[in-house]
């Protein structure tokens, strides 16, 4: 299963749409930060039996290209989802984010009533701004900062880099193919034979560095259609709360907790989570 690729000139970014095909209503499908639309194709494949699915690569990621970088990232990247769902006239439509790409999502449901049908969010980092949350969560406290500038980029093979990976505790629990879906379109080859991650590490620091940078919480009453928020039952830390707290805040919210999965649940159990979100899709009818 290969997708359509679109690239679109939008606020000084060149970004990557993959068109996945499919029939019925539209579907739009945002990743979590470091990570790329293909990631999903295991789930993507259960979603078009009934939707036209798209993903977008968010700015700086995938096959989207790196613009500068500066603190208004996050608010670009909110520009870049409404100018995407509007150059594809998406209306009455389904979406799916995971983390960083459930809050764009979330925001965007916010701010634009009667145009998103249902929405399916999958530990949404809109984080309250309350005290707690802004210290933890803090460009200089946030946990995974240091550890995405940390971040291997250049690999003798993508052997060496599924190998590696799935001895992480973070990777450990990914479905296989879900995995080297990642190592094989996360990455393209240098001329020395080596590969390098798509995703620049300082790509990746900058949006986990400005994620209090947009009160996305207290705008979540405004949202006006279904939404189910899923998180997974290992999560620890602030996120796991964060879930029920945003589940509670929407009007229409619901909280599902998937068993035996982390903050990656769409990537440790792809077919149970799309199945879980397709029956909550399905419900309506």
């Amino acid at each position: 299963m290969a997708p359509r690729s679109h690239f679109l000139e939008v606020n000084g970014a060149t970004l990557h749409i993959a068109d996945w095909g499919g029939n019925g209503p539209d579907l739009l499908l945002l990743h979590a930060n470091g990570f790329l639309g293909w990631v999903y194709r295991k789930m993507i494949e259960k979603f078009v039996e009934e939707y036209h699915v798209r993903t977008l690569d968010l700015r700086g990621q995938g096959d989207s290209k790196t613009p500068v970088l500066d603190q208004d990232h996050w608010r670009n990247m909110a520009r870049d989802v409404e100018d995407v769902i509007a150059h594809f006239g998406l209306q009455d439509f389904y979406g799916v984010g995971h983390s960083g790409g459930g809050a764009l999502l979330a925001l965007y449901a916010a701010t634009h009533p009667g145009r998103v049908r249902r929405l399916a969010l999958l530990e949404p980092v809109t984080v309250p701004h309350e005290p707690l949350y802004l210290e933890r969560l803090s460009a200089a406290n946030h946990p995974f900062v240091e550890r995405a500038r940390r971040r291997r980029v250049l690999w003798d093979s993508r052997q060496q880099l599924f190998d590696a990976y799935r001895r992480k505790e973070a990777f450990a629990a990914w479905d296989e193919e879900v995995l080297w879906d990642y190592v094989n379109h996360g990455t393209y080859d240098l001329p020395d034979g080596r590969v390098a991650l798509k995703c620049p590490a300082e790509v990746e620091a900058h949006v986990f560095a400005l994620t209090t940078s947009i009160d996305i919480f207290s705008q979540l009453t405004r949202i006006d259609c279904p939404v189910l928020v899923l998180r997974g039952a290992l999560t620890d830390g602030p996120l796991f709360v964060v879930a029920e707290r945003v589940a509670q805040r929407i009007p229409r919210g619901s909280l599902v907790t998937v068993p035996d999965t982390g903050h990656f649940l769409a990537m440790e159990k792809p077919d149970e989570v799309a199945d879980i979100i397709a029956a909550y899709f399905r419900a309506e009818h």
